[in-house]
């Protein structure tokens, strides 16, 4: 019985020396505060102002594909194998919302149907116009222009499409 004694004071002992270090201390905790915001502003509204309008472009002995360009200021470039004439402008937008708010503006290109079955692709250009800040009152305006591109084949007529303009705050 003292060995039977002496063994279970050995485990008794062992036991408590074993016991996991965590164990006796308490868990340490941390608390940061972090802050919650919101911005609230005003829905954006775009409204055209103006169309944007190649003009007339006459093929002047073509022989290849000519682009034309018409720059945001309503300038249009042509080659000496497509004279450009008539009324042009870059299309126009004005829009409102939030003062002092940074928006983007986005553009798609777009198919602009003619005579028949003729189209032509539209590409559009408003670099200048992305991202643009808003006033502080809440307005600002844009332009845009863009190119297409006109083949020696390209049926006579008049070509014309809607052009998708979005803004968006950044």
């Amino acid at each position: 019985m003292t060995r039977f004694a002496r063994t279970l004071t050995m485990l008794a002992a062992s036991a408590a020396f074993a016991a996991p270090a965590y164990a006796a201390t308490a868990p340490v905790g941390a608390a940061v505060p972090a802050t919650a915001t919101a911005q609230i502003v005003d829905p954006l509204t775009l409204t055209k102002t103006s169309d944007l309008n190649f003009g007339t472009l006459i093929r002047n002995g073509m022989v290849v594909t000519q682009t034309v360009n018409i720059s945001e200021a309503g300038v249009v470039a042509c080659t000496s194998q497509l004279l450009c004439g008539g009324t042009t402008s870059a299309a126009n937008f004005d829009v409102a919302g939030s003062a002092n708010q940074v928006v983007k503006v986005y553009v798609a290109p777009t198919t602009i149907t003619g005579p028949g079955a003729a189209t032509l692709l539209f590409t559009p250009a408003a670099a200048s116009a992305s991202p643009l800040t808003l006033s502080g009152t809440g307005a600002a305006s844009f332009a845009v222009g863009g190119s297409i591109a006109v083949a020696p084949t390209t049926p006579a007529g008049v070509y014309s499409g809607n052009m998708d303009v979005t803004v968006d705050y950044n």
